[in-house]
């Protein structure tokens, strides 16, 4: 038998770093094993000839002061650039502010007059929430459900609409006042909404600097890196690492997708139990470009593209997030494409097609400026709050739990309500708790709690 810990943790992400930290800090050994060669998992980035790229649009804000102060101790309080958010829908010819349903006096005609018509057709029909599709059609009406909310939706989850459930929503979609809609009393632009109306950045390193300074900050001697757990072996109580080395352990904290662990761990039981969990696959293009910003883009943050003729859902402009992302003289555009079994994406000339979008819809003024060209591909980059999500999770987890081994984060979780940073990061943290000192998790057991705005914070 190999070596032996009392605790395991799977993955160097956020909720990695968030168990090793409180372990740490409660004295309890651990190793954190990590497949790639860099701490951040899904929060990680990238650095390309004087360019820094991360893995999608992050942006930091926060449900906990925990987390705050987390923050303050990876990065210091100098070293953090604040920006309010200003974010854009892409809307036929024109800009509409985000959110788009609460943004309708912004909207050319006739969609307008489409979208606030089908909003009082249903604001005395009672809200279906069978499905996020019946959900859309009977909380926005068919005007925004036809104009942005079903070609978005379809973009980003790259999934069908009716397959999925409604539980997940909570503060992810902006919902409309109902009844007593009119639009026409006010033409004022309604950005305020949304907990990531103000957000952070790192001066330096991107979002991934937050995780790579974490992982300093913990016992270099007990993160292991290139380390691929291949098998799991709960009857010994042993992980398996590619080359064959086993470890034992008393309690294993994993951050690896549910789906992947289920089958390591229970072979064809996991497999089945796993049958309801699904995902969206993610490619993450960054175009460097000489000069200034685009003039109709110079303020905003990042974009929405509901038009399905266009490759990706969100750009961002990354160069605004932190000047040092880009060479002087130079400026960033970070694109975002979804993909599945259900919503294919043909890999070649992907980011021509790109190109071709950014010069249709302004972003970008002379192709001649594009100096730089960057793609990241991630498996696993959404999951998808399916119908069946719940009946997967809610048999995998006991199962799992009853042979000492705790999912959690992301993938983990398979919660996308409590899939960002912070909410990562704090399940690290709550199973730490909860495995040496018998606490109550919050986060994973009451996400409609944390979610409301300062509910995380004591």
């Amino acid at each position: 038998m190999g070596a032996q810990f009392p605790v395991i943790v799977i993955g160097s992400g956020p909720t990695g770093i968030g168990a090793a930290t409180r372990l740490s800090e409660l004295g309890v050994p651990w190793i954190m094993l990590e497949r790639e060669s860099y701490a951040g998992g899904l929060a990680a980035s990238f650095f390309s000839e004087g360019y820094t790229w991360d893995i999608g649009g992050h942006v930091i804000f926060s449900h906990y002061d925990a987390y705050d102060a987390f923050l303050l101790r990876s990065i210091p309080e100098s070293h953090w650039l604040d920006h309010p958010r200003n974010a854009q829908v892409r809307f036929e010819q024109s800009w509409v502010p985000y959110p788009f349903q609460l943004n309708l006096q912004a909207l050319p005609e006739p969609a307008r007059s489409a979208c606030v018509d089908g909003m009082r057709r249903v604001q005395d029909v009672e809200v279906d929430t069978r499905n996020f599709a019946a959900y859309i059609d009977t909380h926005f009406g068919e005007g925004i459900a036809h104009n942005f909310m079903r070609p978005y939706n379809e973009k980003i989850w790259a999934h069908p609409l009716d397959r999925m459930g409604v539980g997940w929503i909570g503060e992810r979609v902006a919902r409309v006042r109902r009844p007593g809609i009119d639009v026409n009393k006010s033409r004022a632009k309604q950005s305020a909404w949304g907990p990531n109306n103000q957000f952070r950045f790192p001066m330096q390193g991107g979002t991934g600097e937050i995780w790579r300074n974490a992982a300093n900050l913990l016992e270099h001697s007990c993160q292991r890196y290139q380390a691929e757990v291949t098998a799991v072996h709960p009857d010994s109580s042993q992980l398996e690492l590619a080359g064959g080395e086993r470890l034992g352990y008393s309690a294993v904290i994993s951050t690896m997708p549910l789906d992947v662990l289920a089958k390591m761990t229970l072979g064809a039981e996991g497999e089945s139990l796993a049958s309801g969990l699904h995902y969206s696959s993610v490619q993450v293009v960054g175009l460097g470009l000489s000069g200034e910003v685009a003039p109709e883009i110079t303020d905003t943050c990042w974009m929405y593209f509901p038009d399905p003729a266009v490759p990706f859902y969100r750009a961002t402009v990354f160069s605004r997030y932190s000047p040092n992302n880009v060479p002087a003289g130079h400026w960033s555009l970070m694109l975002e494409i979804s993909e599945s079994n259900h919503r294919p994406v043909i890999h070649k000339g992907l980011i021509d097609r790109c190109i071709d979008a950014c010069l249709e819809s302004g972003l970008i003024v002379d192709p001649l400026t594009i100096t730089h060209r960057w793609q990241h591909r991630v498996k696993y980059g959404y999951p998808v709050p399916t119908l069946d999500r719940d009946n997967s999770v809610s048999l995998l987890r006991p199962r799992l739990e009853e042979k000492q081994i705790f999912s959690r984060g992301r993938f983990g979780s398979w919660m996308y309500e409590i899939g960002n940073m912070d909410h990562s990061y704090m399940q690290g943290r709550e199973v730490a708790d909860r495995i040496i000192l018998e606490k109550p998790e919050v986060t994973i057991n009451h996400p409609d709690r944390i979610n409301q705005q300062g509910a995380g914070r004591q």
